[in-house]
């Protein structure tokens, strides 16, 4: 599964309140991102943003209580292979 895939599993609130913690943590930005219905795609892009910058941004993500839900929603195995945490 990759994130597109993995974001597309999880309800639009949850994915706004990924994307905006994500957003906070790179420092906002003059995005094209609406952040009451933020895609998959651009979830996605803004996870790969993350990895390439700051790999802990990432970790404080995963760490995030409305990360139950994402973990509810694709599994353990899928999130933590995201979040760099697979073995």
């Amino acid at each position: 599964m990759n994130l597109v895939e993995m974001y597309s599993k999880i309800p639009q609130d949850q994915r706004n309140s990924i994307g905006q913690q994500l957003l906070h943590e790179l420092g906002g930005g003059n995005r094209n991102i609406d952040t009451n219905n933020i895609s998959p795609q651009q979830l996605a892009n803004l996870h790969q943003e993350a990895a390439q910058k700051d790999p802990g941004i990432l970790a404080r993500i995963r760490k995030h209580p409305l990360m139950a839900g994402v973990i509810g929603a694709v599994g353990a195995y899928e999130v933590d292979k995201h979040f760099g945490q697979a073995h």
